[in-house]
């Protein structure tokens, strides 16, 4: 079934059929309603493609993450292709570890209109690729590529000291937290910082224990935990991921650690982890629904042409107590 069908059909020409499909131009109403009756009865579907050239729009969103295997990308891409497709966007996904290179072929996806927007969670490329994009872009959590480039992140801040005061609140001494061990400034490093002021503004000691960046096999993190209690047995309080905390919380059990008296443990996300673990762990949550809804409306509009100047955004985070703090 063409378009021509449906012009002969009605009594008009192409060009008529066209501009109601698209909604462009003058059509007249009784016009129109011979063309919609003669698009009803031969139930004509519209070639997409065609339609989104016309537009110059593929109605498709790059979204670009480390690892989808890893719980909290995995909620956070679930939340964001439902929030898109309700937007009427589908989304096309990025998975960048070990491989740089997928993360400037997807950018380059945006450079020649193959997408209409890009979602950024990751980043491993130089930000001057970033910065040089002239195509709507917005970043979640990672550091301000460009004064044009909205950036939406939890309040980590908020996040590391509210940590902080439950494990000293908790009576801990001897406090550690996981850290990531390289230098680029990503917006979450404001929780640990927050945390080692707070903890040590209490008198108490603060240590950090420095993890390869990317990582995410269960493994890795399984053999860090017992590395981390063999090297600080002293330990009485841990904060972390979601990984790191349910990580820690297996091995202080198998070492015959009780949880929340021998070791407290606070942990970051609020992923399913978090829910399964037993005792169910005390987590600062970050508000993906409202992170996500967030970011997908302003790539909307910059897709519509609205502009942004150094636009940053902090989402107020969530503690939810469980059984692994006093």
């Amino acid at each position: 079934m063409k378009m021509q069908d449906v012009a002969r059909a009605a009594h008009v020409g192409v060009g008529t059929v066209s501009r109601v499909l698209n909604n462009t131009g003058y059509v007249s109403e009784e016009t129109r309603r011979k063309v919609e009756k003669a698009i009803e009865e031969l139930h004509y579907t519209p070639n997409e493609l065609a339609r989104n050239l016309y537009h110059k729009k593929t109605q498709t969103i790059a979204v670009i993450v480390p690892e989808i295997s890893n719980p909290f990308y995995a909620w956070v891409v679930d939340t964001m292709e439902k929030r898109l497709r309700w937007k009427g966007y589908r989304v096309l996904l990025c998975n960048t570890i070990d491989e740089q290179t997928n993360e400037a072929l997807y950018l380059q996806m945006l450079q020649r209109n193959m997408v209409d927007g890009v979602l950024t969670m990751t980043h491993t490329l130089d930000n001057s690729l970033y910065a040089s994009l002239k195509g709507p872009v917005v970043s979640i959590d990672t550091p301000q590529f460009s004064e044009e480039i909205p950036v939406v992140s939890a309040d980590h801040a908020q996040g590391g000291c509210a940590a902080a005061e439950l494990l000293l609140n908790s009576g801990c001494k001897h406090i550690f937290q996981f850290c990531d061990n390289i230098d680029e400034a990503f917006p979450y490093f404001a929780r640990h910082d927050e945390f080692a002021k707070t903890v040590e503004a209490a008198g108490v000691s603060c240590g950090r224990y420095f993890a390869k960046w990317n990582q995410f096999s269960v493994q890795y993190f399984l053999s860090e935990a017992n590395q981390f209690f063999d090297e600080h047995p002293e330990a009485d309080g841990i904060f972390g991921t979601d990984m790191w905390a349910a990580a820690c919380l297996r091995v202080a059990q198998e070492r015959g650690l009780h949880v929340p008296e021998d070791l407290k443990i606070v942990s970051y996300d609020g992923t399913y982890l978090a829910k399964l673990s037993y005792p169910r762990l005390t987590v600062i949550q970050q508000p993906v629904e409202q992170i996500v809804e967030t970011s997908v409306d302003l790539l909307v509009r910059r897709i519509e042409g609205e502009k942004f100047q150094n636009l940053r955004i902090n989402v107020p985070i969530q503690v939810i107590r469980g059984a692994t703090t006093l």
